[in-house]
């Protein structure tokens, strides 16, 4: 092994070691200890987006219908066209596939239209739902009387005992009913 690394390594692992000592030493002291909750950031994401996707289904229905009608009419004239194209003058030809191209064309400019304006709403909706989430990591954290509340992602490992992501939601969802 390197030499620099082995220099890297020792001195991280001497810290380690004295990081270790330290947490035991005050564990071991009578100062009081530091009541720690951890939130799963990802799954209140994937519950939020869950929930504002619930109502934006109905403003967005419309749209989404009109773009898979849209889809299944470049469909049809995609599957006439590979059925008739042999016998099709090359003229007629030619016109079908420019059709089909617009058809094409027209689709996915609707469908990115439609994309973006999806994902800015949810993002519009999600942003004050989020900050209402904080709040209720706040206020049970006063009522748990937590120290400190980290993400989950935030640290290399947590037992799951500590993982109030659950009471959370709970929290939120009885408050925002």
């Amino acid at each position: 092994m390197n030499k620099i690394i082995r220099k890297k390594l020792n001195k991280i692992f001497m810290f380690m070691g004295v990081l270790g000592f330290t947490l035991t030493a005050s564990a071991n002291s009578n100062t009081p200890s530091l009541n720690i909750a951890i939130v799963d950031t990802v799954l209140i994401q994937q519950f939020l987006v869950s929930s504002v996707d619930k109502s934006l289904e109905k403003d967005f229905k419309s749209r989404y219908e009109a773009l898979n009608k849209q889809a299944k009419e470049i469909s049809d004239h995609q599957s006439k066209f590979r059925k008739e194209k042999d016998i099709m003058k090359a003229s007629a030809k030619e016109a079908a596939e420019k059709k089909i191209q617009k058809l094409q064309m027209d689709y996915q400019e609707k469908a990115a239209a439609f994309e973006s304006d999806l994902n800015a709403r949810r993002s519009e909706e999600i942003r004050p739902k989020f900050e209402l989430i904080l709040d209720t990591v706040k206020e049970l954290s006063r009522k748990e009387n937590y120290d400190m509340v980290l993400t989950k992602t935030a640290s290399l490992y947590v037992d799951n005992k500590y993982d109030i992501t659950e009471n959370v939601i709970k929290a939120y969802e009885e408050k925002n009913k």
